[in-house]
């Protein structure tokens, strides 16, 4: 079911897939893997409420601590 996938996406091809898991209940993170994004890509994540993070996996990141709490919440 969608309200139990996780999508990580790192560009503007990644919208469709964003789009759709908000719109399904799933959970979309966008990951922030260049110093800047093009100002259109920033806004169309913020109009689709999808929450962003640095490319930093490790243990105690923001984004590790992140994507914990979604699967807590999912199980």
């Amino acid at each position: 079911p969608f309200e139990n996938m996780i999508y990580l996406g790192d560009g503007p091809s990644d919208i469709p897939c964003f789009a759709a898991l908000n719109r399904k209940g799933g959970k979309a993170i966008g990951i922030k893997v260049e110093k800047e994004w093009h100002k259109e890509f920033e806004q169309e994540m913020y109009r689709r409420n999808v929450t962003t993070y640095k490319a930093d996996y490790t243990e105690g990141s923001e984004l590790r601590i992140f994507i914990e709490k979604v699967i807590d919440d999912l199980l």
